[in-house]
């Protein structure tokens, strides 16, 4: 589970601020508008966070405003995009505080941080009307990816802080229930002491002093045998030696008081060794045999927990654990366990019984004995009738009686005041837990909590740390990564440039065209009445006739090319409507099957089925697509294949028509849509197919595109929009 972070407070560090400016500052100069501008939101304001130092820019970063009727509220109460292209003309956004500043056009995208928290918009404003074109979205898309790559780094690393401070409040509570742990251990109804390799007593706790009526610094540096009858000390020598070659003693022996008082004792050794195996020191448990059970199990449940605590045991493995230790260490018949999820606690226990008393699975905070153990973070005692006790569930208590379950005692498990479950164990006879056993539980249900919590942040550190292994590597190569998203952009950059230059070519061209092709049609047309009327005049038989009849020809050729030019700067307008355009393909390929399959041409069809229709003019779809076909013919003099595909992706319906000819070379290839720019001999073509063809795209509101590689081939794309309904 991922540490909580709150993402109005992450601090955007210097260097990503100054990357981001680079980025507005870019953009306004590509774009050419005054203002780029990456905002933050912080409710109920929203603040210029970094601004293009663009000419006309009237935002300053710091700036902020309140959001009411805002363009960047908008996209953020919806996360999605917004284009404004003239608030002036527009009823939602003529009231917009913006306009006071001129900006009359916008358009924004929402910045998102990885956790689905909203950081703000990036968007670009403008003084003029402006639609902003496909390419421009492009963009700004692209400048958005790289701000949330940002965004989503800077996450990562405020998970590790909260990841880190965690794990300090956790080793400190570790640390002050340590300090809890040896005050229990000082005060423990058993014994407690270390010796070296020789015997001498190297330290013991308070029961010791109280069991034999010594003060510590009386055993300190002493022999053991001085705690030690005659006939023992002679015992001791024999199994001393052994025991230190065996690292293992458990005995039952004589020990003395100060006064000479007998003490039968239980003595139980082991030794400690270090990661070599060399032995450092030897621990004993020395206490009276009358308390030796209960004692007992109260140390090696404390003792086992301390080493699951700094372990990593599946929560799966150490909750069942718990309970066989609980019950132990009190005495009881059988313990209970519910650990905390949320506003719940969940069963679970060790043993078949404990599953069947809790038949619910989940109880509410506060709902049932174990709920308001939860609640009010404190221990509850039972003595007797617990079956019949009113906060016991019905469907508990009837579980309960069955197996005769009469006392119980319930502490919560809590670390740092947070409760994260509850232990309750039961006994079948009537008892009066002690504050003892109260205290006792409690040490054990907050070592519990201890160890469960480690558990916990081993897992989220554990996981935290591969992310961070992952962002680190993604840091060493961000220069590089950077540095090739630069290039990359740059490229994209010069490409747009490209494009634009390229269409204003051909709309000046165009215009240029229209004007020569209004100048030369009429006086084209009276030549041709006067030529028409001269031939009629003509005997049949005359050289002349046959001069007038090319002179005819020649001009009919030239009407022909006037009428491409009149085409190519406004195609004839033609009825439009949605259309399959598999079915358009089809018709077309009709057309030209007999003169594809005399020139030795094979033509392969990938049609998709299912297609979205169009909405397009048949004619002039046809003339396009013709135009591409014939010229895939011309392009495999030897005979070749064309291949025709058929697609749909995001709203936009693709033809392509990729032919295994001659291909183009690459130092014309972005010429092939200029007005009568052509490869082929001259009297096979004008050089306006392609021009005209990319006319009558252009006004579908579609796109073509080519791709080629010189003696592999080439490939036409048209892009054609779907209409939404």
């Amino acid at each position: 589970m991922e540490p909580p972070i709150k993402t109005k407070e992450i601090k955007i560090p210097a260097e990503i601020k100054k990357k981001w400016q680079s980025i507005v500052n870019i953009m306004a100069e590509v774009i050419h508008v005054p203002a780029v501008l990456i905002m933050r939101v912080n409710p109920p304001y929203i603040e210029v966070f970094r601004s293009s130092k663009s000419k006309n820019n009237p935002y300053k970063v710091g700036d902020k405003e309140h959001l009411a009727g805002l363009y960047c509220e908008k996209v953020i109460k919806t996360r999605k995009k917004l284009l404004v292209s003239n608030a002036l003309k527009d009823k939602n956004w003529k009231e917009n505080p913006d306009i006071k500043l001129g900006m009359i056009s916008y358009f924004g995208f929402p910045l998102i941080w990885p956790n689905g928290d909203t950081f703000g918009t990036i968007c670009v404003l403008d003084l003029k009307e402006n639609r902003y074109s496909k390419l421009y979205e492009k963009l700004i898309l692209q400048s958005k990816d790289l701000v949330e790559t940002h965004l989503g780094l800077i996450y990562k690393n405020s998970q590790l802080e909260h990841l880190i401070n965690e794990h300090k409040n956790a080793n400190k509570a570790l640390k002050e229930s340590g300090e809890r742990l040896k005050k229990f251990y000082d005060n423990a109804p058993y014994g407690y002491c270390s010796l070296d390799n020789k015997g001498i007593i190297l330290e013991v706790n308070k029961t010791i002093e109280n069991m034999f009526d010594y003060n510590k610094d009386e055993l300190i540096g002493k022999h053991i045998l001085i705690l030690m009858e005659e006939k023992t000390k002679k015992q001791f020598d024999d199994f001393f030696p052994k025991f230190k070659k065996n690292g293992v003693i458990d005995k039952e022996l004589q020990f003395v008081k100060k006064d000479g008082t007998e003490v039968e004792v239980s003595f139980r050794g082991i030794a400690e060794h270090d990661k070599s195996k060399r032995i450092l020191k030897y621990w004993f448990i020395i206490r009276d045999i009358k308390e030796r059970k209960k004692a007992k199990d109260q140390l090696n449940a404390l003792y086992k927990l301390g080493k699951k605590i700094t372990s990593t045991v599946p929560k799966e493995d150490l909750l069942p654990w718990i309970a066989e230790q609980a019950t132990q260490i009190i005495g009881a018949d059988l313990c209970n366990y519910r650990v905390r999820e949320g506003d719940y606690l969940i069963r679970g226990s060790g043993t078949k019984e404990g599953m069947e008393i809790m038949k619910k699975e989940r109880v509410k905070i506060g709902e049932s004995v174990s709920g308001w153990i939860a609640k009010e973070k404190k221990p509850l005692i039972i003595p007797d009738n617990y079956f019949d006790y009113p906060m016991l569930l019905p469907e508990h208590r009837e579980i309960a009686k069955k197996y005769g379950f009469r006392s119980a005692l319930g502490v919560p498990m809590c670390i740092e005041g947070k409760v994260i479950g509850v232990i309750i164990v039961v006994s079948k006879k009537q008892r009066e837990f002690t504050e003892k056993d109260v205290e006792v539980l409690s040490a054990f249900a907050d070592q519990a909590a201890i160890a469960l919590e480690n558990e916990r942040l081993f897992k989220d550190l554990e996981k935290l740390f591969g992310d961070l292994e992952e962002a680190k590597k993604e840091l060493e190569g961000w220069g590089q990564e950077l540095e090739k998203k630069v290039e990359e952009r740059t490229r994209e950059l010069k490409d747009v440039q490209a494009q634009l230059i390229h269409s204003e070519r051909l709309a000046a061209t165009g215009r240029l065209a229209a004007s020569i092709a209004h100048e030369i049609n009429n006086p084209l047309q009276a030549i041709d009445s006067f030529v028409s009327t001269v031939m009629k005049n003509i005997d049949q038989k005359s050289q002349n006739r046959k001069y007038l009849k090319f002179a005819l020809e020649g001009i009919n050729r030239i009407s022909n090319i006037v009428k491409q030019l009149l085409a190519f700067h406004r195609p004839e307008a033609e009825r439009k409507e949605l259309l399959d355009i598999n079915t358009v393909v089809q018709k077309t390929l009709l057309l030209t099957k007999n003169q594809l399959s005399l020139s030795n041409v094979k033509v392969v069809e990938e049609f998709s089925s299912d297609l979205p229709k169009v909405m397009v003019s048949s004619q002039q779809m046809h003339q396009v697509l013709l135009n591409l076909i014939l010229n895939a013919q011309d392009a495999m003099p030897e005979g070749g294949e064309i291949r025709i595909q058929t697609g749909e992706d995001n709203g936009v319906v693709h033809i392509d028509i990729s032919d295994t000819g001659l291909g183009i070379p690459e130092e014309i290839r972005d010429k092939i849509f200029e007005p009568f720019f052509s490869t082929k001999k001259r009297e096979k073509g004008t050089g306006l197919g392609l021009s005209v063809s990319y006319g009558i795209i252009k006004a579908h509101n579609g796109d073509i595109l080519v791709k080629s590689k010189e003696r592999e081939g080439t490939t036409f794309t048209i892009k054609l929009p779907v209409i939404s309904h």
